[in-house]
């Protein structure tokens, strides 16, 4: 084993706290090596002076000091990085550009959408609107379904009427 690898592990053979192996192996360098003695000795020195060494009281009401300065802190940032389009400045032009398109897009497909559910053949809105309500949806799937199914409860309940209606 070389003396910088020796010399990295002292800290944690000083505490005991290596493997039986690498015990073996840094015991064995330190038989033969004076420089890596000497710093095992004042590694001693060290970790002795820390076990020896008093632990301060930690104040009362340091918890709540922290915690104060902490919320100060953070309503200070709050107030004045607060801006809602913050996001939208951070990130770069082809995101920019992605989410215009996905706009435009999505908006074409709503207005063609409502277009078509709004007209019939004709193009009349309202003789649609007159003779049945569901017609302008064109839930054609739910038409022609038994009287006493699931479907046509629900038919009769989105068209407004009820047992008393049919």
């Amino acid at each position: 084993m070389r003396c910088k690898d020796t010399q990295t592990r002292l800290a944690t053979y000083a505490l005991g706290e290596l493997a039986p192996e690498e015990r073996r192996q840094v015991y064995a360098h330190l038989r033969e090596c004076a420089a890596c003695q000497a710093a095992l000795a004042r590694t001693d020195w060290l970790a002795a002076a820390f076990v020896e060494a008093e632990v301060p009281p930690v104040p009362a009401e340091l918890c709540e000091r922290v915690m104060e300065a902490a919320r100060a802190h953070r309503k200070a940032r709050t107030a004045a990085d607060w801006n809602p389009f913050k996001w939208w400045r951070m990130t770069t032009a082809p995101l920019h550009a992605a989410v215009a398109m996905m706009l435009v897009i999505g908006l074409s497909i709503g207005l063609s959408m409502g277009r078509t559910m709004l007209s019939d053949q004709n193009g009349s809105v309202a003789s649609v609107a007159a003779t049945d309500p569901l017609d302008m949806l064109n839930i054609d799937s739910l038409g022609v379904t038994p009287d006493d199914s699931l479907a046509s409860a629900y038919v009769a309940l989105a068209a407004g009427r009820g047992k008393e209606g049919q």
